[in-house]
């Protein structure tokens, strides 16, 4: 090695800005980029469970079982029982992640992408645990993509992104045929087969799972930003559950507004880690790391984390799963449920059909919304909230002109 060669690999990485992850100095980014520049093989999974919630999260609410591998308690919502189960025996789905060619070859390259995420994730919570002074900036890299994986990578986040994306197709599919001046005619009648229901518009699976990605990746950076809080539990134990990471918003903007990282100011977001641990994300101080005993949020997460849960809630003892279960049970109003985000249309008021307005005073809505941009002046708006394909159809049928020729 030449002398020159040797001074400019000794030569320090610069310093990296927050906001520019892909540049960043996380383990997990470059271990992405060695895979692309071709130093490092992607590694292939041949799994056909693929969990949604990691084993190596689920394994810390274990306890040593009598015989085989540790175990942790499952609490079915449903039926009230409670068993006990590995933790590779619960939250997966056969090729939840797989896709599939036109010669019916599975692609597996998702499901190792998830695998990357957790293996480098784990080592940067164990650092939470062990080591809280050295977690680093590439720590927080890690553990900000396996959050904004887990909030997406649940079937019941899958299914909601599949209806959104259906929503989409749906109205862009029949402005565009509306606006078509070619083949006039066949145009208007493929128009008014989706608005009859007679065509679904569905994206395909493999345009579902690309939308995932996109998604973990624009979620990522927003995440590493915010306030993060690391709650060390007083008493009592946390549990966890089949769709773990919650999210909270005491103050939404609109009645109708669904549950997202900064939906609002005080919008905050849980994911728990182990009985004695819970990571809170919320916008209180950005960029800042807290470590904080808690006491009365223990409680209060817990219920939040059995209303968000499809079917299973798991812990390390099955007392506090049967108590958790009791309490939601005798007063079901009191679980926090999960707000779905929506498709909003607006349009100028003295435009808009009235018949919006009416429906959302009907359902204790604001009749309108004002809208206020810095540089304008306010304006009020007409709005109307998708909330299925249905509703999606709806809005885009020509509107039939009142009695004075308006439409």
């Amino acid at each position: 090695m030449t002398k020159d060669r040797e001074r400019e690999t000794r030569q320090p990485k610069p310093k990296q800005p927050a906001l520019d992850l892909l540049d960043g100095g996380g383990s997990l980014l470059e271990h992405l980029h060695a895979i692309y520049v071709g130093r490092r093989e992607m590694p292939i999974s041949k799994a056909r469970r693929h969990h949604y919630v990691a084993q190596m999260q689920l394994s810390r609410f274990t306890l040593p079982a009598a015989s085989g591998r540790p175990k942790l308690w499952m609490l079915d919502k449903q039926t009230g029982t409670c068993d006990q189960i590995t933790p590779g025996g619960v939250a997966w789905e056969r090729n939840l992640y797989s896709v599939y060619d036109e010669e019916g070859a599975r692609s597996t390259r998702l499901e190792s992408l998830f695998g990357l995420f957790e293996m480098h994730a784990a080592g940067s919570i164990e650092r939470l645990f062990t080591n809280p002074l050295g977690f680093d900036f590439g720590d927080r890299v890690n553990v900000s993509y396996y959050l904004a994986l887990q909030e997406q990578r649940t079937p019941i986040a899958l299914d909601a992104m599949e209806e959104l994306l259906g929503q989409m197709g749906t109205m862009f599919a029949c402005i565009e045929l509306t606006n078509s001046r070619r083949r006039r005619q066949r145009a208007e009648d493929a128009r008014d087969a989706i608005l009859e229901g007679r065509v679904d518009v569905r994206p395909p699976q493999g345009e579902r799972l690309r939308m995932l990605l996109d998604g973990i990746h624009a979620v990522a950076p927003v995440v590493h930003q915010m306030c993060w809080q690391v709650q060390h539990a007083r008493s009592g134990e946390f549990v966890i559950s089949d769709c773990p990471l919650t999210m909270r918003d005491p103050a939404p903007k609109y009645a109708f507004s669904g549950n997202a990282w900064q939906s609002s100011p005080a919008a905050y977001a849980t994911l728990p880690l182990s009985p004695e641990v819970c990571l809170r994300v919320d916008g209180l101080y950005p960029g800042s790391l807290i470590f904080r005993e808690v006491e009365s949020q223990v409680a209060s997460t817990n219920l939040r984390t059995y209303g968000w849960a499809q079917r299973y809630v798991m812990g390390r003892s099955k007392d506090v799963l049967l108590e958790l279960h009791a309490l939601a049970s005798a007063a079901p109003e009191t679980v926090p449920k999960p707000s779905p985000r929506h498709i909003v249309l607006t349009e100028d008021a003295g435009a808009a059909d009235p018949g919006d307005a009416a429906r959302n005073k009907a359902r204790g809505w604001d009749s309108h919304i004002i809208y206020a941009p810095d540089d304008a002046p306010a304006r009020e708006l007409s709005y109307r909230v998708i909330e299925s394909v249905a509703d999606a159809r709806d809005s885009m049928r020509p509107r039939v002109p009142d009695e004075a020729g308006s439409s």
